[in-house]
């Protein structure tokens, strides 16, 4: 229980530098005016996070059932102290961002990746659901394409060369690396979560430069439609077993 009630006071101390990111940042700038400040082309439009309505209550619900899957104590104890971690890098990273204290948000963003995909591995292959891996897939999906926008918008902020290759370029090179990881879980975990939150934000990313590029709008809007597809016919299969423990 005091376990949980942690867990809980993080969540919300995380959903609520979120809302403040977006709606009345203190002591900072607004997201949409900060990213608006550059013209970085892989970011998703502004009203791509209306997503984190979902992602939250997501994430209170498998706060408020965790423990109930029947895993160990060592484990259960190792999942908290990786969430509470996850959002404390949240609240971190936002702001920095919020700062433009670009190098402390990617730091920030790094780390809450690395023990989202520790959290997210922990759990057995294939076992998706609200009160198991869902919540964390969508948070980890989320996070990832958002720290390659902020890897994206610092490179632009110092005037990055791109080694020749062009903005347009590098963002579907980075589109379709993300896709890929997002294909990868679904091909091996069963994890739709994963790839469905893939598909919405390249398609912001579409809706956020429409004709201004529309090589990289086309590219976005067909990964994303790789991605639902994808969903749909791993939908269509025949429900499998769970893997053994081993495959974890």
């Amino acid at each position: 229980m005091i376990r949980q009630l942690i867990m809980g006071v993080a969540l919300l101390a995380a959903a609520g530098f979120q809302a403040a990111f977006y709606l009345m940042p203190a002591g900072g700038h607004p997201a949409a005016e900060i990213a608006g400040r550059l013209p970085v082309i892989f970011m998703p439009a502004q009203f791509s996070a209306v997503l984190l309505l979902a992602v939250y209550p997501l994430l209170a619900l498998w706060v408020i059932r965790f423990g109930k899957n029947g895993a160990g104590s060592g484990v259960l104890t190792m999942r908290a102290g990786l969430f509470i971690g996850i959002c404390l890098a949240q609240i971190v990273k936002l702001t920095a961002w919020q700062e433009v204290n670009l190098f402390t948000a990617l730091l920030a963003g790094f780390v809450q990746i690395i023990l989202l995909a520790v959290l997210y591995f922990s759990y057995p292959r294939r076992e998706n659901s609200p009160a198991g891996r869902i919540p964390i897939s969508a948070m980890f999906s989320w996070s990832l394409f958002c720290l390659f926008a902020v890897i994206h918008y610092t490179l632009e902020y110092y005037d990055w060369s791109g080694f020749g290759l062009s903005d347009p370029l590098w963002a579907i090179i980075t589109n379709t690396l993300v896709g890929a990881v997002a294909l990868h879980f679904l091909h091996h975990y069963g994890d739709r979560t994963f790839a469905l939150v893939f598909a919405w934000n390249a398609a912001m990313v579409a809706f956020h430069n429409l004709f201004e590029e529309p090589f990289v709008t086309a590219a976005s809007l067909f990964l994303a439609a790789v991605a639902v597809v994808w969903v749909f016919l791993d939908m269509r299969k025949p429900a499998r077993r769970l893997e053994p423990a081993e495959d974890k």
